[in-house]
Formats: structure tokens, C-alpha cells, sequence
């Protein structure tokens, strides 16, 4: 299959399509012009249920026939083989089972992009080893106006020293959510810590019983509902207070970001790779 002026189009293998973030992507993809096939793996839960009621507990009822260019693909092995030439793979599954995608991508150094979040650091390490051998992009959240909060702070944290203002996080997402604080809490963090020459804890300080000591970063977590994302950094002086938010109305924003990093890493040597290597050496809106 090709596109104008006979460029091929991309093939892709997207992991978790039963889930929220599989549904976003397949309706990216669907309706990007540089988008072949789609292979859609379904998580062995979601393969069990009838297609007419996989992810019912979104806003709408996943069906692979309201997809031209998805199918369901008979195994991992054989999605990502297919999408290995001149395609790439998406994965938002937990940890252990994408870093087995990761392995396979790498088996058929076939472009790897990970949303994926609550790594340990092994299964983290173990995802840049496999990146020697193909290109993998990884982001805790693939949206671009998260990647400039993620500056942002980082330039404030430099400009605010711990010792006038404390750095607290509050973030809340939907009452399914598995890992705390989320993968974008952390990663806001880290920009902190950057900001400020510190070292990143790898363990985050969600008890604040008593008092507050200077330095490091306080994390706050909520979970209820069906909130797909809500981040505050909260620079605290004794006499003012500067805070920077970022709010998710909807995951295509997430989709969209990591289907660009997708067509973007298709072109690039192994490696591994972030958001804002996407965002600086390309355009990421769509055709």
C-alpha cells in the first residue's frame, strides 16, 4: 500500500487495542493518511471477550469492524514481524509484558514505542539494553504540551532554589490506574531535580507527616473516577507560591504524540529515545 507520490505506507502493531489507550490509537490511526495496516494484539483478557464488548467500560464499544485498516493479528510474534518492515510497534501494556514486545521488536529491529509506565529500574535498564539493537522511543506521557510543562519546570527549579521554595506534585487520574504516583508525576520530578543539580529519588516522598524538611519533592496522589489526567508542580515560598498545571480532556492527545513518535523513529538507527528527541527533530503534526 502506498501513498501520494507512491511512499509506502506505514505498517504498525499496536499492543493493549482493548484497552483505552489501544482504542485512541486505532482511531489515530485510522485516520492518518501515512497509516497502512494496522495489527491490533489484544491483551488475553480482552481476547476472551466477544469483539462487540472488548473496553465496554469506556466511552465507546471497541469493534475492529469500524477499522478498514486494523486487524487482529494471531500473535505477538507475527504482528510485530509484519510491522517490522518499514513499520513499528506501539505498546502502552504493563511492564513485564512489554518489555517481551520490546524483546521481539528487537529479534526484527522493528521501531519500538513505549508508554508503558511503572518500570523498576531493572525492567528500565533492561529497556535501554534492548534499544542497542533497534529504535526505541519511550515516554511516560506522549503529549507535546507535557513535554513543555516538563521544561518549564526544569527552568523555574533552576531559578528557585530549594532552599526559599518547596517543590510539591499533586497529579490524579482514573480510579484503574495501577502505578503511584504516575509515570508523568515522576518524570516532572526528575525535571525538578535536573533543574535544581539534585539526584532524582527513585523512591518518591508521599508521606508529609510532620514537618516538611528543605529540599527533595513531595508527590500528592488521587484516584477516582474516570479522570484521564491532572498534574500541579507547586513551587512554595514562605510569601508566594508559583504553580504550573496541565490537564488531559481526552487520551487522543497521548495517541497522537506517540503515532508521531511512531513515523518518527521508523527513520532513525537504534537507540533510545525521548519525547522531546521527537519534538525537536521533526514536526509531529499530522498530514
Amino acid at each position: 500500500m502506498t501513498q501520494g507520490k507512491n511512499i509506502p505506507l506505514v505498517p504498525l502493531a499496536i499492543f493493549g487495542a482493548g484497552g483505552r489507550m489501544g482504542q485512541a490509537l486505532l482511531l489515530e490511526a485510522e485516520n492518518d493518511s501515512r497509516v497502512g495496516e494496522v495489527w491490533a494484539i489484544f491483551s488475553p483478557r480482552q481476547t476472551a471477550i466477544p469483539k462487540e464488548k472488548r473496553a465496554e467500560d469506556t466511552t465507546e464499544l471497541l469493534s475492529l469492524s469500524r477499522f478498514s485498516k486494523a486487524r487482529e493479528a494471531s500473535s505477538a510474534n507475527d504482528a510485530i514481524r509484519a510491522a517490522s518492515s518499514g513499520g513499528a510497534t506501539i505498546d502502552f501494556t504493563p511492564p513485564a509484558t512489554a518489555i517481551s514486545h520490546a524483546l521481539l521488536a528487537k529479534k526484527y529491529g522493528c521501531p519500538f514505542v513505549c508508554g508503558t509506565t511503572g518500570f523498576s529500574d531493572t525492567e528500565m535498564y533492561n529497556l535501554r539494553k534492548i534499544s542497542r539493537d533497534c529504535a526505541l522511543v519511550y515516554a511516560a506521557n506522549f503529549s507535546l504540551s507535557v513535554a513543555l510543562l516538563a521544561s518549564l519546570v526544569t527552568r523555574a527549579a533552576s531559578s528557585l532554589p530549594s532552599s526559599h521554595f518547596d517543590a510539591e506534585i499533586m497529579e490524579m487520574h482514573h480510579r484503574k490506574k495501577l502505578d503511584s504516583p504516575s509515570g508523568t508525576a515522576l518524570r516532572l520530578g526528575e525535571a525538578i531535580a535536573i533543574g535544581r543539580g539534585e539526584e532524582h529519588q527513585p523512591t518518591p516522598q508521599n508521606d508529609r507527616s510532620g514537618l516538611r524538611s528543605r529540599g527533595g519533592v513531595g508527590y500528592g496522589v488521587l484516584r477516582g473516577g474516570g479522570v484521564v489526567g491532572e498534574h500541579r508542580v507547586v513551587f512554595a515560598g514562605d510569601n508566594e507560591r508559583i504553580t504550573f498545571s496541565h490537564e488531559s480532556f481526552s487520551r487522543s492527545i497521548f495517541a497522537q504524540g506517540a503515532l508521531s513518535s511512531a513515523l518518527w523513529a521508523i527513520k532513525q538507527t537504534a537507540g533510545f529515545y525521548s519525547i522531546n528527541d521527537v519534538l525537536e527533530n521533526s514536526v509531529v503534526s499530522k498530514n
